[in-house]
Parts: C-alpha cells; sequence; structure tokens
C-alpha cells in the first residue's frame, strides 16, 4: 500500500478531535445530571414533603427492583410480574 507522508498528521489530528468531542460530550452529560437534580429539588421544594416522601418510596421500589427507573415524566415500568416479584421480597412476605 502507497502511504502518504502526511497521514500521521491526519490521525493526530482525528484523534486530537475525537478527544475533544469526548470530553464535550461528557460536560454535556455531567451539566444534564446537576441540571435534574436541580428540577428534582425545585419539585420537592414546591409540592411539599408528602412529594418528598413520595420520591422517596419510589427510589426504595426501585431500589429493591419493583419498579424501573424514572425516566422523565413518563410512567415507571413495573417489574412486578403476577406470577412473582422482581426484588428481594417474595410475594407472601408484608415487611414485618
Amino acid at each position: 500500500m502507497d502511504s502518504h507522508p502526511d497521514e500521521p498528521a491526519d490521525i493526530d489530528a482525528l484523534k486530537a478531535a475525537l478527544a475533544t468531542a469526548r470530553a464535550k460530550a461528557s460536560d454535556d452529560q455531567a451539566l444534564i445530571a446537576h441540571l435534574k437534580l436541580q428540577i428534582e429539588k425545585l419539585r420537592r421544594e414546591l409540592y411539599g414533603p408528602r412529594s418528598e416522601r413520595t420520591s422517596r418510596i419510589l427510589d426504595q421500589m426501585e431500589d429493591r427492583g419493583i419498579v424501573g427507573p424514572a425516566d422523565g415524566s413518563r410512567f415507571r415500568e413495573v417489574l412486578v410480574t403476577p406470577d412473582g416479584w422482581g426484588g428481594e421480597i417474595g410475594p407472601d412476605e408484608d415487611g414485618e
């Protein structure tokens, strides 16, 4: 194969552009995560302790595998099937 003398410079330029794009994407993701946390905090302040308690219960249900993660304003997916539970609690256990 014929190689061009300026080919390594092109590769280095592409690698630098890729690194810059990845850094920007990482910054954008961090900003989005920060803004989501701010929105959640404002919602809890606006709707009061009842909303905070509801959010805490939903977070606990997510940790136990009963419901899926939050996805914006969409409903959470229920991971429990009629045949059994998706999490650590069995259908006959009532947490007492």
